[in-house]
């Protein structure tokens, strides 16, 4: 039996879609559910100890995936709204003095079990109003806990905290909400409506993956849907089209039903819709898809200075800045430590340059899968994958070619740095800004930290800014007015690697002026001259001509890192071979590989015709579904996966599940 095609979107906007209920299902029936979206759901702690992913539930709501590991103490807290539960205020979840209330959270354990948390209540203030533990098990439970909030309680939060200690954990958690009274419903808080739009599709298409073999990130995730459309309600401006939520940035989500099992093919992002203009046209729309990767390209991010960190580290802080925080990642633990990471974004990039830096200079891989999520892969991560399909002269058509992978020269550009001398000066403004007094008194400055060069450095160090030692105020722009500097402040608001956020505050009646030559101190981390390291192939040069391959990676300080980069891209690609660039499959004959086969999964292809036999990493997957759902075609991009430089002999399983054998290459 053929499977069946499902396509939803996220209609109400929440970043939830719900393929599975109706309205009168038992999960939307709560008193006033409190929605995910409003939540703001967190963790507090050290960025390298922490992980929060979300996963999807039977509904379409999600839970979320907490991972704490043995250096954290913190918890996992609910309807903070998004700001630090230390410093900010709690103001999402409305209360009322007096009247008991019962929170509700639904938990399951996944790598450890056991009383191992403890729910808690918050009032904004941050004061513990109520507590109760909660014994983690393998599977879903409902946990309450019922309180009166005291008098000038108004807003409260709903926390769950791992204990202090050395104790590494993962758990679930989901059906966060606030009922009047002291009991709560036994029902799943789904917050959402049936969001398919399947009766109205006439086709879909869609890419993920990357653009070229041994490419580290994914190229551009695209495609669109064709839907029907004679009673206007994919006319984003007709009335008709009000409850479609067809509006770029909303979800959209691909699936299969095959049998019992449910394969998600696509989940993304409404691009634009172009619905067919004409009463007597086709009467059709066109909704433009696009992905995660595209919000890449186009978000900038600043964050801190990065010393002795990972790559996983890197992406993990890139995906915290607002509006990547809605996204899901999972991440590899890197293998390569980098020295310095951030100083060299002057006032901000787009996250993708950042994330393909360090996954290039740790030879691993970034991509967006099927679920939407950003998965990183360290160099480690495919080393012992084994093929999962076979195809032997079958298929719709191949795309094969002889040296086309071939590189004999690779180039390497290094950035070495230094710590300069404590107390340096950062930043100088250049002429003397204008701060109004009164209501309007406050103005954010973002100060950009160049070298003498005018190139962005970072520093290690920088220093609160001392009235008239760093600054000074006067009541005309050239200084020949009233001081008053006491009454203007300088604070540091936010420190990232190569800019810092300065406010500047003026409780003088009147407008002020910060004067030119006020200056940020501190430790400059200074770039030196950039190191270039050459590996060669001279021979292969000589017999096929040059094939360069160049890499331009601050994260690289040293020249052994960057000889050790390029040895080992040299290695793999210096023979001509012959590989195979694309191959399309039809349903009819691979529907198991069509549906279960995804980015770098290995695959094995052997075609007679040019007696061509390897291995190979799926790197990109293009999928084209009509004629009512009887047609499913999907073209995959690869990559050897053991090129012309290496090779591997007598590998071979022992009772004990070691592996025995040689691995030559890097």
């Amino acid at each position: 039996m053929p499977p069946i095609y499902q396509i939803a979107i996220d209609k109400n906007g929440d970043n939830f879609i719900n393929m599975n209920a109706a309205p009168a299902d038992p999960p939307n029936l709560l008193p006033t559910p409190v929605s995910f979206a409003a939540l703001g759901c967190r963790i507090e702690g050290p960025a390298s100890d922490l992980r929060l992913n979300r996963q999807d539930t039977p509904y379409g709501t999600h839970y979320w995936r907490v991972i704490l590991n043995t250096a954290s103490s913190a918890g996992f807290y609910a309807g903070i709204s998004g700001v630090n539960f230390t410093t900010g205020a709690i103001t999402v979840i409305a209360v009322t003095p007096g009247q008991t209330c019962t929170a509700v959270v639904w938990c399951r354990g996944v790598v450890s079990i056991n009383d191992l948390l403890r729910m808690e209540i918050y009032g904004q203030d941050k004061a513990l109003i109520a507590s109760r533990s909660v014994p983690l098990t393998a599977g879903w439970a409902q946990y309450t806990l019922s309180f009166t909030p005291g008098a000038g309680i108004t807003h409260v939060a709903i926390a769950l905290r791992k204990p202090s200690g050395a104790v590494a954990m993962t758990f679930d958690a989901t059906g966060f909400m606030l009922v009047a009274g002291s009991s709560a419903p036994a029902a799943f808080n789904a917050d959402d409506l049936d969001d398919a739009i399947t009766p109205d599709v006439l086709s879909a298409e869609w890419r993920l993956g990357l653009e070229r073999a041994y490419d580290a990130v994914a190229g551009p995730t695209r495609g669109q849907i064709v839907v029907r459309s004679a009673d206007r309600r994919y006319s984003p401006e007709a009335p008709e089209a009000a409850a479609m939520g067809l509006l770029p940035g909303r979800r959209i989500r691909v699936r299969a039903v095959d049998g019992s099992e449910t394969i998600t093919l696509f989940d993304g992002l409404i691009d634009r819709a172009e619905p067919a203009p004409g009463a007597l046209g086709c009467q059709e729309a066109v909704i433009h898809l696009t992905g995660l990767d595209a919000q890449l390209q186009a978000a900038r991010v600043l964050i801190p200075l990065q010393v002795n960190t990972r790559a996983d580290v890197v992406i993990f802080q890139v995906m915290l800045q607002p509006p990547l925080d809605r996204f899901e990642t999972v991440l590899d633990v890197g293998q390569s430590t980098f020295a310095y990471v951030g100083d060299t974004w002057s006032d901000g990039l787009p996250a993708l340059i950042p994330i393909r830096q360090v996954t290039e200079a740790e030879r691993g891989r970034c991509i967006v899968d099927r679920a939407g999520r950003l998965i990183f892969y360290n160099r480690d991560h495919l080393r012992e994958a084994v093929s999962m399909t076979t195809l032997d002269d079958n298929f719709s058509a191949l795309d094969y070619a002889y040296g086309a992978g071939l590189i004999n020269q690779v180039r390497v550009l290094v950035q070495p740095r230094a710590a300069g001398a404590a107390g340096s000066t950062l930043w100088t403004l250049e002429s003397a800004q204008a701060i109004p007094g009164g209501a309007e008194n406050t103005r954010q400055i973002t100060a950009r930290l160049r070298d003498a060069n005018d190139r962005p450095i970072g520093a290690t160090a920088v220093i609160a800014p001392v009235a008239v030692t760093d600054y000074n105020a006067n009541t005309k722009a050239d200084g020949t007015g009233v001081n008053v500097t006491a009454q203007v402040s300088v604070a540091l608001t936010t420190v990232n690697g190569s800019a810092v956020r300065l406010t500047v505050t003026n409780t003088y009646p009147g407008t002020v002026y910060l004067l030119a030559g006020s200056r940020l101190r501190g430790t400059p981390l200074i770039q030196g001259d950039p190191l270039l390291v050459i590996r060669e192939d001279a021979a292969g040069m000589t017999l096929y001509g040059v094939r360069p391959l160049e890499f331009n990676l601050p994260f690289l300080v040293t020249i052994d890192e960057a000889e050790a980069l390029a040895r080992y891209e040299l290695a793999r690609r210096r023979y001509p071979v012959g590989q195979v660039d694309t191959i399309t499959l039809d349903r009819g004959q691979h529907e198991d590989a069509i549906l279960n086969r995804t980015l770098f999964d290995r695959v094995t292809i052997r075609e007679s015709q040019t007696g061509h036999a390897a291995d190979y990493w799926i790197i990109a997957e293009t999928h084209r579904i009509d004629q009512g759902g009887e047609r499913h075609l999907c073209t995959w991009r690869l990559e050897p996966v053991n090129p012309g430089g290496f090779w591997e002999i007598g590998t071979d399983a022992l009772g004990t599940g070691t592996r025995l054998g040689l691995r030559f290459g890097l």
